[in-house]
């Protein structure tokens, strides 16, 4: 049976594997982030991360994301086709939390829907849907209810993405969004709390989340944004020296290089202090933690949880310094970046390739690349169907190889089995003629043996004093020759005594000690004895006593 290349292909997919790599990649208005991962039962490998911020004038154009990946690809030399898809399009993706009845799966989209059609500021007419069930309970009046988390997609932003990944000849494997990404990194650090908020400041805007037991249940856009407080910083300075500005070069290296100034009555420049640069940033950062705390109570009369003790910072929020601090004292509560879990290999990076500002810019797409069964997926039902259908294709094509092959395997045992039992019938005649053959053989040696003792008897048993010479001989002497002589009764032999002179004479003395107390000889005398190169020569001369 004759297999196809591209059905090896996917049923080489389908068989389990100790390490996979894919691809993953996240979009938003501003920025894509791609990665290149090998994933494994114990960790996640970074093989290779790229990012590409949108110029103004590149926004929405698909031919420069195209461009972008595939000179990723390129320049990676990467053959894998598979890739995860995150969209992050604060526009494009809508999240809500719903309490509906207790409804079989069949019905829950439906009675989302009608819910969601005066929240969703899109058609949901083909729109990509998906959610997660947090909890059953029981309201004040007694009836069941389940808390579902519900995200829609645009079905436009969908189709674009998909457009752009089959224009590169990539596989979408699944379709995922930012804020489900983020507790497959975070349930590996070691603090791991219950219950924990991220914020993800983008460069046009910023959403918070609030995670419990490593499920979202709570999302919400925020009015902060890097490009809003660039454009802040911007605006006209009213100073002792009299009215100063900054371009957006200056704003932009402000946030980078003091951010948020800790001490007001430093100089920022020469004629902008940090007073100055206060009083253009309070506002937005105001209006920020007004909000952060909106939320945790909300969240917390709402669910009726604990607001969040730690809230993760993430996206461009390292661009802004002593971000972390402001929010902490602001909010009374823990503050950090979100940082690389300790299963993210990065070994095959160079140390100065992923510095902080970098980790904390592709996170999302790390946390897209951790995306299992269990995580929302927003590939749409046609492309689900057309995957599941060419699954089962796969499945039975690899179904009747497998049958082929064991029927054929049977066959070849069978085949076998034949040829063995024919090789031990043929061997089986073989064994009755050398058994006839070795009968006849026998007859003769017994009549040569029988001759042989005749001749011999009488004479000494040559084969019995070589049975007590081994026995008696000292491991340090090699005989050379051996001479008997029937008629006088005599033995004599010549050899080598491995030994020094003061051990070999007393060795040679024990030895004839010896054959003179055995039942064969009688007057055992040292003939000759010799030193030659390395070891010592002798001639022993011994009478054999034989009844």
């Amino acid at each position: 049976m004759k297999i196809d290349k591209s059905d090896l292909g996917k049923i080489l997919r389908f068989l389990p594997k100790r390490e996979k790599r894919f691809l993953a990649i996240d979009f938003s208005e501003t920025q894509t982030e791609m990665v290149y991962v090998e994933s494994s039962l114990e960790k996640l490998k970074l093989l290779a991360y790229d990012t590409k911020r949108m110029l103004p004038q590149e926004e929405g154009k698909s031919d420069v994301i195209v461009n972008f990946i595939r000179d990723f690809l390129r320049k990676n030399s990467i053959l894998e086709r598979d890739i995860i898809l995150s969209i992050s399009e604060a526009d494009s993706i809508h999240i809500k939390y719903l309490s509906l009845p207790l409804l079989p799966r069949e019905e829950i989209l439906e009675a989302a829907k009608w819910q969601l059609k005066d929240d969703v500021p899109f058609d949901l007419k083909d729109a990509s849907f998906d959610w997660q069930i947090l909890k059953d309970y029981t309201d004040e009046n007694g009836a069941k209810k389940r808390g579902i988390i519900f995200i829609v997609a645009k079905k436009g932003a969908i189709d674009k993405y998909l457009s752009v990944v089959a224009e590169c000849h990539l596989n979408p494997a699944g379709i995922t969004s930012s804020l489900f990404n983020f507790p497959g990194l975070i349930k590996h650090l070691p603090e791991n709390p219950s219950i924990y908020s991220v914020l993800n400041i983008d460069y046009k805007d910023s959403t918070l989340a609030i995670y419990a037991n490593s499920k979202l249940n709570f999302a919400r856009r925020l009015p902060f944004s890097l490009q809003k407080l660039t454009d802040a910083l911007t605006r006209v300075l009213v100073t002792a020296k009299g009215k100063v500005g900054l371009s957006r070069e200056e704003a932009e290296e402000i946030e980078h290089t003091i951010g948020i100034p800790e001490d007001e009555t430093q100089f920022v420049n020469k004629d902008i202090q940090g007073s100055h640069i206060m009083s253009l940033m309070r506002p937005l950062l105001e209006a920020l933690i007004r909000e952060i705390k909106l939320s945790y109570d909300y969240f917390s009369s709402h669910f009726d949880m604990d607001p969040p003790a730690l809230l993760y910072l993430t996206g461009a929020a390292l661009t802004l310094r002593n971000l972390d601090r402001y929010l902490k004292r602001g909010l009374d509560k823990d503050v950090a970046y979100l940082s690389l879990p300790s299963h993210i290999d990065t070994q095959e990076l160079k140390d100065e390739e992923l510095n902080q500002e970098n980790q904390n810019r592709i996170m999302s797409v790390l946390g897209a690349a951790v995306y299992d069964s269990k995580s929302i997926d927003l590939l749409p039902l046609a492309i689900r169907r057309q995957k599941s259908e060419s699954i089962q294709k796969t499945s039975l094509r690899v179904i009747g190889i497998t049958a082929a092959a064991i029927f054929l395997f049977l066959l070849f045992i069978a085949q076998f089995q034949i040829n063995d039992y024919n090789n031990r019938l043929n061997n089986a005649k073989r064994h009755l003629e050398t058994l006839s053959h070795i009968k006849i053989l026998k007859d003769k040696i017994d009549l040569r043996e029988e001759l042989i003792g005749k001749i011999q008897k009488g004479k000494v048993p040559a084969e019995g004093i070589l049975k007590v010479l081994s026995m008696l001989m000292p491991q340090e002497i090699i005989l050379d020759e051996l001479i008997l002589n029937q008629q006088s009764h005599l033995l004599i032999f010549h050899g080598k005594l491995l030994a020094g002179e003061n051990s070999a004479e007393t060795i040679l003395a024990n030895f004839m000690q010896l054959l003179e107390a055995s039942n064969y000889f009688t007057e055992a005398s040292l003939v000759s004895f010799k030193r030659t190169a390395m070891v010592q020569e002798f001639e022993i001369k011994c009478d054999v006593h034989y009844q």
